[in-house]
């Protein structure tokens, strides 16, 4: 079964909830085919802020909703259909000269 049939519909608390051509594209870019599996992210901390120089969140750091150091985990919210779903994904943060080379 190819991506685009595995993410019409997703099962939400046993309702079935039909993806919407984004977030289709948005699952595709970010998982490696075949094993639909988000590979890890790679950053760093500047003060307060985290700078992602590379992964799938490179480009959405707005999704990062929490940080979990210590698991390096990113906590994401999106919306799948009108239900916000949260979701884990690896954000490995590195000192700076290493995250950015």
């Amino acid at each position: 079964m190819g991506m685009r049939e595995f993410s019409r519909l997703l099962t939400i608390a046993e309702t079935f909830v039909p993806l919407r051509e984004e977030e289709r594209a948005w699952i595709e870019e970010s998982t490696i085919p075949g094993d639909r599996v988000v590979p890890i992210s790679i950053g760093f901390c500047k003060g307060d802020a985290i700078v992602v120089t590379g992964g799938p969140l490179r480009e959405r750091k707005a999704m990062v909703k929490r940080f979990i150091r210590k698991k390096c985990l990113a906590i994401l919210a999106v919306y799948i259909g009108e239900v916000r779903v949260t979701t884990e994904v690896r954000l490995a943060l590195l000192p700076e000269r290493e995250a950015t080379r």
